[in-house]
């Protein structure tokens, strides 16, 4: 399915905690994703289509400021930015591997073999929870959730690392025990050593990288911690209030600056995005996954990053070992004939059966890209999913003193 929501001026209310019940039980065991194809420059966006918010998530303020393109002046300028920069991290999905080139000998379980990414998936789930408690004037909740958004994509971005080293059981005992997580400090000194290593001729872009997302990230632990009184936002005590509109202001200023320097530090780790492929028509529906951008992804990180910006990177890049190769690899493949095309979908083995044959070759390639990254977000979260464990004799004894049974 490729994923869109056309506006809607009604909004669905429940009518007990049974409708709630059944919503959050619904959609167990499915996995949505959502893609962008167009033809020619990308088009701004609401956020209700970014991130498939719901009518029934938002309050009177979500209503307006989730479709923030009716924003007038300076604010307009700011939700802008960000919804560029939300987009452009989320084209990320596709260079992301589905699974282990080499699976280990011993792999009792799924998680060894398809949790590759797990950080980066947790980070585009809480960006979701940020931006909806965003829109909805929730400036507490949004500078709250900010901190485990930096984390996650920039631990993401470690584990894959260690994994490319080669120390995959490392990066394993981690999602399974907890424990092996070096420090965020540490974790990004390791990041900054293999960025310079790989790409010696942007080390100071990289030590610019490192050094924003470091200051950004000891203002972040501000509200994670302790806040003093200077600190704390303007509150209306337990009412609907909850900051003032310079800490709402804050909260999207704090939101850019961060995300900006993330989706920095991801093009330098996947600098494949600034070189995007016309996948379709190079291979049909046999392209390589993991490895490239579509022309439309390309276009919205360009977006994201500034034409000035992405230009100076392509051109730095372009002679760079780990880019050279990949392009040198993509150059020995022309183009398909659409008849050559259509025939890589007649064979393909992950076509739904008895689906019917796309009515183009633009839905064609919607349907393969999110194919694959529905499939992404499956391959994370499946080896979750199991049958319910009986409570132990103790901690059922527990929950029956806690609630005085």
């Amino acid at each position: 399915i490729v994923s869109a929501i056309i506006g809607s001026e009604a909004i669905f209310m429940f009518a007990s905690f049974d409708n709630i019940a059944r919503k959050l039980t619904s959609g167990e065991g499915t996995f949505a994703a959502s893609v962008e194809l167009f033809s020619g420059p990308p088009s701004e966006t609401s956020f209700k289509n970014v991130f498939q918010l719901e009518d029934e998530e938002l309050n009177q303020y979500g209503v307006i400021l989730a479709d923030w393109m009716n924003s007038q002046g300076e604010t307009r300028k700011y939700l802008c930015k960000l919804h560029w920069l939300a987009r452009a991290l989320m084209q990320f999905q596709d260079v992301l591997s589905l699974t282990l080139m080499e699976v280990p000998k011993a792999s009792p379980d799924l998680a060894e073999i398809l949790c590759r990414h797990h950080c980066y998936y947790e980070a585009l789930v809480h960006l979701r929870s940020g931006i909806l408690s965003l829109v909805n004037m929730n400036a507490n909740a949004t500078i709250t959730m900010l901190r485990p958004i930096c984390e996650q994509f920039v631990y993401s971005t470690y584990w894959d690392i260690i994994q490319d080293e080669g120390n995959i059981i490392r990066y394993n005992s981690w999602l399974r025990t907890k424990k092996g997580k070096p420090t965020f400090k540490d974790a990004m000194d390791k990041i900054e050593s293999d960025l310079k290593r790989r790409h010696s001729v942007i080390s100071n872009r990289i030590s610019k990288i490192k050094t924003g997302i470091m200051q950004g990230y000891h203002i972040l632990c501000t509200w994670t911690h302790t806040p003093t009184l200077d600190d704390s936002f303007v509150t209306g005590g337990l009412g609907a209030v909850q900051g003032s509109l310079g800490d709402w202001l804050f909260c999207i200023h704090m939101y850019n600056i961060t995300l900006t320097n993330i989706l920095h530090l991801y093009v330098c780790q996947y600098p494949m995005v600034l070189f995007p492929i016309d996948l379709i028509r190079k291979w049909g529906c046999k392209m390589p996954v993991g490895v490239f951008v579509d022309e439309c992804s390309g276009a919205i990180i360009q977006q994201a990053l500034g034409e000035k910006s992405t230009l100076k990177l392509r051109t730095v890049l372009f002679d760079d070992k780990e880019v050279s190769e990949k392009l040198e690899h993509v150059n020995q493949f022309g183009g398909l004939t659409d008849e050559a095309i259509w025939k890589t979908w007649e064979e393909s083995q992950t076509k739904p059966p008895g689906s019917e044959r796309p009515s183009d070759l633009l839905v064609l390639a919607a349907q393969q890209k999110v194919q694959i990254r529905s499939m992404g977000w499956a391959f994370d979260y499946i080896p979750k999913r199991r049958l319910a464990e009986e409570l132990s004799d103790e901690e059922e004894k527990f929950f029956r003193r806690l609630y005085g049974e």
